[in-house]
Order: structure tokens, then C-alpha cells, then sequence
């Protein structure tokens, strides 16, 4: 053996004592539904039902005012059609129980129901007021057309006003759908199913979301073929076969796994019923409480922050020894001995060498930016963290197996496209 093989095959033989175990040893942090956060990986949206809000009649210009200022995402406005034709602003099918009128709002001119107290002095809105309410706040509104009959011009008079991002329709059936759909193909759509049967017509026709009543997920969580059916989806999260177990309930699975978000109308439900849906995996609530949805959310926020910021400290453990130096050199040095032993492996043992260099490559460069989201998290900068857990996942697919825990932690914080 020469000189030069001689001090190779005793750096061999020190690399081999101090080796740190391979990257196999090293896989991804055990995977454990109970580890992850209860709450859909996206943002929360919080929806006004029925146009209420806290010390305001419903369905009144200063309810909507007052919504806006609370900031919610979108409020729940209800439409019929007047005797002469106008668009206003009324749940029930008569005036009696919200203003102090009498009689069918179709039995009504628009001039008659303005005449009305709403409550306060307030006055029962037309589409047009609460479109003018809203416009250029951000806030949604949410149309439950009572009345078939003023679709069309609940479409024409939103274009007018500019305002077909800033409006979500709320067709029933498969036909009023197609009807919005042919009026205005850019309008958003939620579906106001009758059934959790009409969910899968509703979506194969195109609805951007589906509403489903808290007593249909309730039930479908305990049923026991969903349990086993959930069982299942966790035991196949654990064996790295699903990127997450999905829902408890299956009807919100089912609509879910159908690339539709579910939304919820919870009326007066309260803080711990909200939660509820909200771990089953509801992506917007149509609540009558605003503040207590309000106080859910920002708990929410807090509890998805410590969340992920031990989950950024235990990825970061868990890719140090791929990102280790100390550890690369070993593992040249080991794959150099290999050589001298096997001179003819020579191709295999460089296509060894050069995968090795760039898994390294990859995990100190996701080490580093662990540790910059690490620090953005201490300020509370979930943007930033956001773009470098992107970063992360990109550097470590395929290292070690870790990509799917910066995908979960993006989860946890609600980052788009996570």
C-alpha cells in the first residue's frame, strides 16, 4: 500500500469512529396527528349573518357601517324585491317583525318600506345603499336572494357599482348557479345547499364554496364509519402517505378533498361551538356574534404563533446533522475509502460524492433560513416567516424527508398557497 493510500485509509478509519449516523437514521421527526394544530390551513373568514351587528337592527345601513368598523371579512345581506320592482334589504318574507309596517315586502312600494323605522330610525336599505356602504373597505357582501326574480338585476346593478370582487352570491340549487354563472362568470359563489347530497353536484358545476350546517358535521364527526375512516387517514399521515389526516368529520372531508372550502352558519353559536367547527376544518363562519368570533380568531392567531415556532425549533434539530460540516467530511472521507477498496465503483462512488455535496448544500441553506424564521416569529412577521418556510420546504424535498414539516408549519400558520 503506498504512502498516500496508507493516510487515506487511516483518515477512513478515523471519519468511520466520529461519523455521525446517516441520513437515513436522521429521517423526518416522527409524524403525529396529535402534534399538529386543529384548525384549517388558511385564513379564517368571519361573516356578519344577517347583516347584524352588536346594538344595531339587522339589515340596517348602520348595522353594515358598524361591521365594517368591527372588521369582518364579509357581511350576510338578505334581498326580496318590492311590489315595483326595487332591490331592498329584508330577511322575512313581511316588514312586521323587523320595522314598525305591517303586510308582504312584495305587497310593498319601495316607497312605502322606506317609510318604515327599521329600528333606531333607521330605514330598510336598498341593494344599491349597502353596495355604496361597502365599496372600497375590503368587506364582502354575502347576497341571500329570497327572490328569484331580482338576480339579473342584482348582477347588473353590481357590476355598476364596480363591485363584483367584492361580492359572494349564494345559489341553492345547480340551475341558479349555472343562472349567475351565464350572467357573470366572475362573480364568487357559495352554495346554499339543501342537503349534504346536493354538495357534489354543486361543486362539479363550479361553486367556489359550500355552506353546510353545523348539524350535518357534528353528526358525521361521530358517526363510527367515519371514525374508522378518519383512523385510517391518520394511521396513513403517520406512515408519510398523506401530507395531513384531513378532517374529523366527513362531510367536511368529503367537500374538502373535492377542492372546495366549507363554510359554516352558526348563528349563535358560541365560543366553544365556533371552535368546534373550526378544528373540523370550516374555513368561514356565518355567526350572529361577531365580537365573540373576534376573540376566537385572535386566540386562534396566538395558539398557531407558539405552534409554529416550536415547530420551526424542532425542524431546525432535526436537519442540523444533514446541514453538519463535520458531518460531510465524515461521510467524504467514508465514500473515499470505499474507493480505494473498490477502485472499479469509481462512477457509483462520485455520483455518491455529488448528491452528498448537494443534500448538504440544501440543508445548510434551509438551516440558515430556519433561523431567519425563527427570528421572524419572535416579531411576529408572518409574511416573512411565510416566504422563508417556502424557501425551506424547496431546500429540503427529498433531504432527509423533511419537506412535509416546513409544508405542515406553512399550515399552521395559514400561509397561501401552503
Amino acid at each position: 500500500m503506498s504512502q498516500t493510500s496508507r493516510a487515506l485509509a487511516a483518515l477512513t478509519a478515523v471519519a468511520a469512529a466520529l461519523a455521525l449516523a446517516p441520513a437515513s437514521a436522521n429521517a423526518a421527526l416522527p409524524r403525529s396527528a396529535d402534534a399538529l394544530l386543529p384548525y384549517p390551513g388558511e385564513e379564517i373568514t368571519l361573516i356578519n349573518h344577517r347583516g347584524l351587528s352588536p346594538g344595531f337592527p339587522e339589515n340596517t345601513l348602520a348595522a353594515f357601517r358598524n361591521s365594517v368598523a368591527l372588521g369582518v371579512d364579509a357581511i350576510e345581506i338578505d334581498m326580496r324585491a318590492t311590489k315595483d320592482g326595487e332591490i331592498v334589504i329584508m330577511h322575512d318574507t313581511t316588514v312586521d317583525r323587523t320595522t314598525d309596517g305591517t303586510g308582504a315586502v312584495s305587497d310593498l312600494t319601495l316607497e312605502q318600506i322606506k317609510a318604515l323605522d327599521a329600528g333606531g330610525g333607521e330605514r330598510v336599505p336598498t341593494y344599491e345603499e349597502s353596495l355604496e356602504a361597502v365599496k372600497g373597505t375590503g368587506v364582502r357582501l354575502l347576497l341571500d336572494i329570497k327572490t328569484a326574480a331580482v338576480t339579473e338585476r342584482a348582477v347588473r346593478l353590481t357590476e355598476e357599482h364596480d363591485m363584483v370582487d367584492q361580492v359572494v352570491v349564494g345559489p341553492r340549487t345547480v340551475a341558479n348557479l349555472q343562472a349567475f354563472k351565464a350572467l357573470n362568470p366572475d362573480l364568487t359563489t357559495l352554495g346554499f345547499i339543501a342537503t349534504p347530497a346536493d354538495a357534489t353536484p354543486m361543486i362539479e358545476a363550479g361553486v367556489d364554496y359550500i355552506r353546510l350546517w353545523p348539524y350535518w358535521i357534528l353528526p358525521s364527526r361521530d358517526d363510527e364509519a367515519c371514525k374508522a375512516d378518519y383512523a385510517a387517514r391518520v394511521a396513513a399521515f403517520e406512515r408519510g402517505e398523506r401530507d395531513h389526516p384531513g378532517s374529523a368529520s366527513c362531510i367536511v372531508q368529503d367537500v374538502v378533498d373535492q377542492g372546495t372550502p366549507v363554510w359554516s352558519t352558526v348563528n349563535d353559536l358560541n365560543y366553544e361551538g365556533m371552535d368546534e367547527l373550526l378544528q373540523l376544518g370550516a374555513t368561514g363562519l356565518l355567526s350572529d356574534l361577531p365580537a365573540e368570533m373576534d376573540r376566537l380568531l385572535d386566540d386562534i392567531d396566538a395558539k398557531r404563533m407558539a405552534s409554529a415556532t416550536a415547530q420551526v425549533g424542532a425542524l431546525a434539530a432535526a436537519v442540523r446533522p444533514a446541514a453538519s460540516p463535520q458531518r460531510l467530511v465524515s461521510r467524504q472521507l467514508a465514500l473515499l475509502g470505499r474507493l480505494l477498496r473498490d477502485p472499479g465503483a469509481a462512477s457509483a462512488i462520485n455520483a455518491e460524492l455529488k448528491a452528498l455535496s448537494r443534500d448538504y448544500a440544501r440543508a445548510a441553506s434551509a438551516q440558515g433560513a430556519l433561523t431567519r424564521v425563527a427570528r421572524q416569529l419572535g416579531r411576529g412577521d408572518v409574511d416573512g416567516a411565510c416566504a422563508g418556510l417556502a424557501v425551506v420546504a424547496d431546500r429540503l424535498e427529498g433531504v432527509a424527508d423533511h419537506g412535509w414539516e416546513a409544508r405542515e408549519i406553512r399550515r399552521t400558520l395559514a400561509c397561501a398557497a401552503a
